[in-house]
């Protein structure tokens, strides 16, 4: 039987590039590992939640849809937090 091998990433447009990304509660690896040409995050079809977390900056977590057979792509700015303030902890993984 044959079999064609399906490609579906995410590519990470991340500032700083040190910034940890997490895929439904599991740690993926650093934003800078997934933001070039021939770098992507591979991924199963279907929603996920996306946290990027960076000690001494804001949390961010977005809810994507990654389509079969394509790449999505994710662009974001990490904001630095302000004296006091603490970074939301990264939601617990999806069962």
């Amino acid at each position: 039987m044959d079999q064609c091998r399906h490609e579906t990433h995410l590519k990470t447009d991340i500032t700083p590039k040190q910034t940890e990304v997490y895929v439904d509660g599991y740690y993926a690896g650093v934003a800078g590992d997934f933001d070039g040409i021939f770098q992507g995050l591979d991924m199963s079809p279907g929603g996920h939640v996306v946290t990027l977390r960076l000690e001494g900056y804001r949390t961010i977590t977005r809810n994507i849809y990654v389509r079969p057979d394509s790449t999505s792509r994710l662009k974001e700015t990490m904001e630095r937090l302000t004296p006091g303030e603490v970074s939301d902890p990264v939601p617990l993984p999806r069962r």
